[in-house]
């Protein structure tokens, strides 16, 4: 209960100091991805057909903070956001802003709830939509350099064995994890992981993406309006927590620097009169600079 009302408490005073951070956060923080693509069919668009390498998806919906129960006693989930395309696939999409150790276990979990919540009692199991977990992560998974790794079942000649990559168990189902450390902007998703990876207030490579980062951005009513998303989307004490420290200390860090730039152009006010007025001197005296 104390918890609760300590919530409540910072969700009525945080916006204002999340909207004045808003420049400075990244779509790697899955708070503000999930507020930024609320609904945001263009840029989900852009993403997709980038991080698939299919150009002709077409986004339908976009669910953000979906919930699946699992009964009293079973672990529910929580997908970042749920992308449903016009070819009847569902994507999964999420970003991980810290290493998760049993990342592949989450996603089997994940998996399993969405197949649970996507067939109905006696249905037959091809009404099951094809479904695509797609991860951004904070590192190299296969430390290849490549932005893209797929992940399918495969199969393979004995446990030993790899198997033939083009053997696929079609199963419908996909893993796609994203390599955000990827840095060759002259390929379409290498624009895209810059423009998730980079703040929201430095220039974007993806027009889909400039457009909306500029739409919320360029006006205090749009500021506070993402900041309530964000807000929203912090759906526990320690997750806004989180979310207005790191505000809090972004807001700081800004301050402090603009202090340092209101004192240095200060001191070149005044040696720019001190220079004119020994200018004057010196021309008083027949002498010039």
């Amino acid at each position: 209960m104390e918890n609760l009302q300590k919530y409540e408490e910072l969700k009525k005073s945080s916006t204002r100091i999340i909207a004045k951070s808003l420049g400075e956060m990244t779509l790697m923080e899955d708070y503000f991805f999930t507020a930024f693509m609320q609904n945001n069919h263009e840029c989900m668009r852009a993403t997709l057909r980038a991080f698939t390498q299919n150009e002709k998806i077409e986004v339908t919906s976009v669910r953000v903070q979906h919930v699946i129960k699992n009964g009293a006693e079973g672990r529910g989930v929580r997908y970042d956001s749920l992308i449903e395309t016009k070819d009847g696939t569902v994507y999964e999409m999420e970003v991980e802003n810290r290493p998760d150790k049993s990342l592949g276990l989450r996603l089997r979990y994940y998996g399993a709830m969405f197949n649970k919540e996507h067939l109905k009692k006696n249905e037959d199991y091809g009404k099951l939509p094809p479904y695509v977990n797609i991860v951004v992560m904070p590192k190299d998974a296969r430390e290849k350099n490549k932005p893209l790794y797929f992940v399918r079942r495969t199969f393979v000649e004995s446990q030993n064995e790899i198997g033939d990559d083009r053997a696929f168990f079609e199963d419908g189902e996909m893993i796609i994890l994203v390599n955000a450390l990827y840095k060759n902007l002259e390929s379409y998703v290498g624009k895209v992981i810059h423009d998730f990876t980079t703040p929201s207030g430095e220039p974007k490579l993806i027009e889909e993406f400039s457009k909306a980062m500029e739409n919320f951005l360029k006006t205090e009513e749009g500021r506070i309006k993402m900041a309530e998303d964000i807000v929203k989307y912090s759906s526990d004490l320690e997750s806004l927590e989180k979310v207005v420290e790191r505000a809090e200390s972004t807001v700081k860090r800004y301050e402090e620097t603009k202090r340092r730039e209101a004192e240095m152009a200060k001191e070149i006010s005044m040696l720019r009169k001190k220079l004119a007025l020994a200018e004057k001197q010196l021309k008083s005296k027949g002498l010039a600079m």
